[in-house]
């Protein structure tokens, strides 16, 4: 279960990419029109309680007003000695995001899925390396990354995404749309 990424944000998460590369950081990238906002990640499911997950994401949809979020900053999971992960931050109305992502995992955890153990940090990621690599370019890059913002966007969906894995990277598959602010009709 993710927020989708608009257009202008999709380009912007490209600018850092290529900004990235050229200064010699090479990751497996993400696809920037493949970005999405994870809430939960359900993994794989039966397709017989997708009606029970979308009636849930409805609900929650319904009695959350949509926000407005922006990408800020530059990040790598695990840490930035051993970079498994790069990530931009997100910035913005974080509280109303974090309740968003409770809820989510709350109702998650209602039909039977595991809740989160860690902490959410709310990010998008940007690329991957498999092995792992000292990330002293990246944090010298951060500081020139900073002038280049991406715009906030509004947050009014909350989307049910199907992933298939190849080779050449994932592809999303949009199962369903919730809108915030709009209750759920009867």
């Amino acid at each position: 279960m993710a927020i989708p990424v608009p257009t202008h944000v999709v380009d912007c998460l490209g600018n850092i990419q290529a900004e990235l590369t050229a200064s010699g950081i090479h990751l497996r990238w993400v696809k920037p029109e493949n970005s999405h906002l994870t809430l939960k990640f359900l993994g794989d499911i039966e397709p017989s309680i997708v009606p029970s997950i979308v009636d849930q994401m409805d609900r929650i949809a319904g009695s959350i007003s949509s926000f407005a979020i922006h990408p800020k900053g530059l990040g790598a999971f695990p840490n930035f000695r051993r970079v498994r992960v790069v990530w931009t931050g997100l910035n913005g109305d974080v509280a109303t995001l974090q309740k968003l992502q409770r809820a989510v995992d709350k109702a998650m955890a209602f039909l039977g899925f595991d809740a989160d153990k860690k902490e959410f940090r709310p990010h998008l990621t940007l690329g991957r390396s498999k092995a792992g690599f000292d990330g002293r370019a990246l944090e010298r890059f951060i500081d020139a990354a900073k002038n280049h913002p991406c715009e906030a966007f509004m947050v009014e969906q909350l989307c049910l995404f199907q992933s298939d894995l190849s080779p050449d990277g994932a592809t999303y598959t949009l199962l369903h749309k919730s809108q915030l602010g709009l209750c759920p009709s009867a």
